[in-house]
């Protein structure tokens, strides 16, 4: 985290950093369902030029903000186990996927499990890999992460024939 971080209270520099991350958590929360919201079960499945589906975009993210609740809650996977076989990192994007409102709904009930860990410890420990080593850091790349996803659901929004939202 930055340098002027205090771990105890969640503060840095003077800004409440807790505050700040529900805060983007939940707008890249709603940004992800609703660039979703009115799209057919047809237009999400669809792969225009080859590209992974937007019900791949959506599960992909659910299925990492789950594993994330996963590692510092504990408790069972708030997601079905197949969705590791269909939206893990590095999958095609093809598959036979649940209906794209049965992911929205698993991304609704996860997306509020995850603004629960703004409340944790940011500083516990985990291993991310190169992308994060901790809780706090572990909760901006979720930011990151969704903003990606969400900026590809907006290209294959236009390429099935869908207004741009933003």
């Amino acid at each position: 985290m930055m340098g002027g971080t205090r771990h105890d209270t969640g503060e840095v520099d003077g800004m409440d950093l807790r505050e700040t991350l529900r805060e983007q958590l939940g707008k890249t929360g709603r940004m992800l369902l609703g660039v979703t919201g009115d799209v057919t079960e047809e237009e999400g499945a669809a792969r225009p030029q080859g590209l992974a589906p937007i019900v791949w975009q959506v599960g992909h993210v659910t299925y990492y903000d789950a594993l994330l609740v996963q590692e510092v809650l504990g408790g069972p996977l708030e997601v079905p186990e197949q969705y590791g076989e269909w939206f893990k990192q590095g999958s095609s994007g093809q598959g036979d996927f649940p209906p794209l409102a049965d992911v929205r709904a698993a991304a609704e009930r996860v997306h509020a499990r995850v603004l629960e860990l703004v409340d944790r410890d940011l500083a516990q420990p985990l291993d991310g890999g190169p992308a994060y080593s901790d809780l706090g850091s572990a909760l901006m790349f979720t930011l990151v992460h969704r903003s990606w996803h969400t900026g590809k659901i907006m290209t294959l929004r236009a390429l099935v024939g869908k207004p741009i939202m933003f």
